[in-house]
């Protein structure tokens, strides 16, 4: 009995982490709520960024290997669009990977992707703020589309001067912090030359 007992107790366990390791942070998410000033059509905004690239993301492993991370949305309608997004390498011999995304707008700042490639998947997105750069924490509710992660976006064809935008991705990395996001962050770019 008291076997059987354990087998179950470890089981739960198990079952119990598998589940909260697929889930997003509710403590970062309640703290962007705090402090974004509940931004509305963001879709809309990221829309009339055109290109844009990623230039603050997570430091891993594979970061060396990142030439670029590029993006678009399309035009929403009512509250929906669809976007793509193409990783470049430094070994050119792989060629750039391109992703579709189907978008829904909610409310405050959220968004979920709908990963449409082979791999299926969900992302919730949180931006911290969308103005001429867009901040943000995005998380996987399925773990198919990778951990918890914040970054920073800018328009391929920003208007902003190099030492405007490199002070925006200053803050926002300052931002990703106070709510709670810890981990280190890399610069996909220097802006500063």
């Amino acid at each position: 009995m008291h076997f059987k007992v354990t087998v179950l107790c470890v089981v739960l366990s198990l079952v119990q982490y598998i589940i909260a390791i697929n889930k997003c942070n509710e403590d970062i998410i309640e703290n962007i709520l705090k402090m974004n000033g509940c931004p509305q059509s963001v879709l809309s905004k990221l829309h009339t960024f055109g290109d844009f690239k990623h230039v603050l993301v997570p430091e891993t492993d594979m970061l060396d290997t990142l030439d670029y991370i590029h993006g678009c949305i399309n035009e929403p309608i009512d509250g929906s669009s669809d976007a793509t997004f193409t990783t470049g390498f430094s070994n050119k011999s792989l060629g750039p990977h391109t992703v579709n995304y189907h978008m829904e707008e909610h409310e405050c700042g959220h968004v979920t992707d709908f990963h449409s490639s082979e791999y299926g998947g969900q992302t919730e997105i949180y931006f911290l703020s969308i103005g001429s750069t867009g901040c943000f924490y995005r998380c996987s509710i399925d773990g198919k589309e990778g951990t918890e992660a914040g970054g920073c976006i800018v328009p391929l064809n920003g208007q902003d001067d190099h030492d405007t935008l490199q002070e925006a991705i200053n803050k926002c990395e300052e931002e990703l912090a106070e709510v709670g996001m810890v981990e280190p962050f890399a610069h996909l770019f220097d802006l500063s030359t």
